[in-house]
């Protein structure tokens, strides 16, 4: 007798998924620039088209996404002019040898 095959699409359980784990690269890109906290001359302000722009080469999202991850990270947000964007903190700030 022979064994019996299982021939198309197969639907596995969620602890025999072969796929390994999603990694989120949006939020490990903003993770990479920015804090939600930090010092005050760290601080900037970004709007999402700006994050997206800023972090393109590493991740891609939309603007829905981007604020979804920056709200689920514990950015906090304002309006500046008009627009929303998002208050951040850069974590590798490099020190201004002219002090400008």
């Amino acid at each position: 007798m022979s064994k019996k095959r299982t021939i198309g699409f197969v639907q596995h359980d969620d602890a025999d998924d072969p796929r390994p784990e999603e990694r989120d690269y949006l939020k490990e890109a903003i993770e990479r620039i920015w804090s939600p906290e930090g010092e005050t001359e760290n601080m900037d302000f970004y709007s999402p088209i700006m994050i997206q722009e800023f972090i393109g080469e590493w991740a891609s999202g939309t603007f829905r996404q981007i604020n979804d991850t920056m709200t689920k990270m514990g950015f906090r947000s304002t309006t500046l002019d008009g627009f929303h964007c998002w208050i951040v903190y850069e974590k590798n700030k490099v020190p201004d040898e002219f002090g400008m």
